[in-house]
């Protein structure tokens, strides 16, 4: 897919934000210790200054309201985030203890410099599975991450009380972290601002392809719609998107079942990979 001008900044963006997170900035502090976000108090109120988040720190989270029992993340928010602040997604490597990994890295230090926040995806007992076996422990992390209330046992479905965020990401991956991170981005780029993955391996050509291959059709961001029939025909498609599929047909994976619509991989996504390529440069580039 061609570059524009615009990506090839982001993907600078990108590679500054990267370069920033290395041991050479990282603080001599110990890392602070993660509390549990389910046993701190949501707040109620905006701050003096109402443009600064409300709950800041560092925090761990149970996946078990999102049906991933015994899979954790962990969220870091500096006093210096202000209302609706970007993150970072960051999925560790095997074998490293999560505030440890963002103290000797420098993450904790970009964050409060920024202010912008961190959400850091951990293995469980401290080793990945395949792409594959961990996309659902992602895509529970991510609907964690902008869910709300409880489930039926009372477990924590999101993040939704405690803070406010856009809906688009960084992604950074790291060593067998860096193919998980990487799986979901292939399947969901829509949400990624850019990505960068530093001493992995590839998720490899079969996983991205299929991602790739995922369709934004005509139903797509429908549920829960609210302005009914002035958006949405009789069959629950996009009135706007049916008719872009007619006008683009000629154009856009012309000659295929989705001619005319966005598939995964029409859509560009700024890439940096370090001491990484394999199949992932292909797919990229």
């Amino acid at each position: 897919m061609k570059r524009s001008r615009k990506v090839l900044v982001a993907m600078l963006a990108a590679f500054m934000s990267l370069s920033m997170a290395n041991a050479a900035f990282a603080a001599e502090a110990e890392a602070p210790a993660a509390a549990v976000l389910a046993e701190t108090e949501a707040p109620t109120e905006l701050p003096g200054d109402s443009n600064q988040l409300p709950l800041t720190g560092f925090f761990c989270a149970d996946l078990a309201g999102q049906g991933q029992e015994g899979r954790q993340v962990f969220i870091y928010i500096p006093d210096t985030a202000v209302v609706r602040p970007y993150y970072h997604y960051i999925a560790v490597p095997n074998g490293v203890e999560a505030g440890e990994f963002l103290q000797q890295t420098g993450w904790f230090q970009v964050a409060d410099e920024t202010g912008e926040c961190l959400y850091v995806l951990v293995p469980a007992e401290g080793t990945w599975g395949t792409p594959a076996e961990e996309l659902e422990y992602v895509k529970a992390a991510k609907a964690f991450h902008g869910g709300n209330g409880k489930d039926d046992a009372g477990n924590l479905k999101g993040m939704a009380p405690y803070f406010t965020t856009f809906g688009e990401f960084y992604l950074t991956g790291y060593g067998e972290g860096a193919a998980v991170l990487e799986a979901w981005a292939a399947n969901f780029p829509h949400f990624v601002i850019s990505q960068a993955y530093v001493n992995g391996e590839s998720a490899g050509a079969e996983v991205l392809d299929a991602g790739a291959a995922n369709v934004y059709g005509l139903k797509h961001m429908t549920d829960g719609d609210v302005r009914g029939e002035s958006r949405v025909d009789a069959d629950g498609n996009q009135k706007m998107m049916k008719q872009f599929q007619s006008e683009l047909a000629d154009v856009l994976n012309a000659g295929t079942e989705n001619a005319g619509l966005l598939t995964a991989f029409d859509m560009p996504v700024p890439t940096y990979l370090v001491n990484e390529a394999g199949d992932s440069l292909a797919h990229w580039k």
